[in-house]
């Protein structure tokens, strides 16, 4: 979705020598030589934020996933082109398909190394004619557990490294470093056989750089890589909840629960979006459950608090609010 692209222009110079050489020109020459010039400009593209297809700047709907393009964002040379929050709930559901087709088979290192020594041993079985009993020696044999070895020990190296690097991605998420976090889940990714964990983590990443619309691609992809990851379910339950698709969140918290049903960070963000559709008392229930779960969670305290203010609870309110008070300063 993001695309950077230059424009070719005249820019005047601020130095007074080219300002007094520019009082000089004439303008019928000017003009000549503004005539002369021939400018190749290509279109610029943009990948669609939903489904990753690429379109003309100008385009106002994608013709893959009908979303409808509402925003367009410059910041320095870069553009921004954001779907429209009520198109977002439309195409999500036919934009999953077409990015996940994409994405999921997209190159990963380690499907690599399968597939080539997948590849190698069939040839070693073919050539040396080992569907043949008398061929089956023990050198030929050797050879082929070989290949086989070798290419384990490849994917086990591809395997760690992946780890290691979603290490560093988390390293420079924690220091609000999220773009070059993002950076580092992209490398983790193409060396990982299941990575839905480090999708999560880069959706988190784009969470925190507002970019929604990536964010919830990412966590389409976890939860249909693994459907059980609870954070990646979690993680897309605060993005809708960016976007103010309430009862959606809460639908994405609950999947969330169900795979872990004592996952604190879900309860309470699931009584945030409660709270939001003003469903107070469900809300507080969710608190109470994720306060159960984490004693110490503080964010949870807060907002109990808050939703038993407006339930008229002044005095439980007070005692929730003192406690998270009392959990702050320890």
């Amino acid at each position: 979705m993001r695309l950077a692209f230059k424009n070719e222009k005249f820019k005047e110079d601020k130095g007074k020598d080219d300002e007094e050489l520019s009082k000089v020109l004439d303008e019928e020459i000017a003009s000549d030589l503004l005539e002369s010039l021939s400018i190749e400009e290509k279109e610029a593209e943009f990948e669609c934020p939903l489904c990753g297809t690429l379109l003309p700047v100008k385009t106002k709907k994608c013709p893959n996933c009908d979303t409808v393009f509402l925003d367009i964002i410059t910041e320095g040379d870069e553009i921004h082109i954001k779907p429209s929050k009520e198109e977002i709930k439309i195409a999500m559901g036919k934009a999953e398909g077409v990015f996940l087709k994409r994405n999921l088979s997209s190159i990963n290192y380690i499907n690599i190394v399968i597939i080539a020594t997948i590849i190698s041993m069939l040839l070693i079985f073919i050539l040396f004619h080992m569907y043949i009993w008398e061929n089956l020696s023990a050198e030929n044999v050797f050879l082929l557990i070989g290949v086989g070895i070798i290419g384990a020990l490849v994917s086990l190296v591809f395997s760690r490294l992946s780890v290691s690097t979603a290490a560093k991605g988390d390293s420079y998420f924690k220091d609000e470093k999220y773009k070059l976090a993002i950076s580092k889940y992209d490398r983790a990714i193409k060396m990982s056989v299941r990575p839905a964990s480090i999708w999560a983590s880069k959706g988190a990443a784009f969470k925190r750089l507002g970019r929604y619309d990536k964010a919830l691609r990412c966590n389409n992809i976890a939860t249909n890589i693994d459907p059980k990851n609870e954070i990646a379910w979690s993680n897309k339950g605060d993005v809708l909840f960016k976007v103010e698709m309430l009862e959606n969140a809460v639908k994405c918290y609950d999947r969330a629960l169900k795979i872990k049903p004592d996952y604190a960070v879900a309860w309470n963000n699931k009584g945030r979006a409660l709270a939001k559709l003003g469903k107070f008392a469900h809300a507080e229930s969710c608190y109470e459950k994720a306060i159960n779960y984490d004693s110490k969670y503080i964010a949870a305290w807060l907002n109990r608090g808050e939703v038993l203010l407006r339930l008229g609870k002044r005095k439980e309110a007070s005692a929730c609010y003192k406690y998270a008070k009392n959990l702050s300063s320890a």
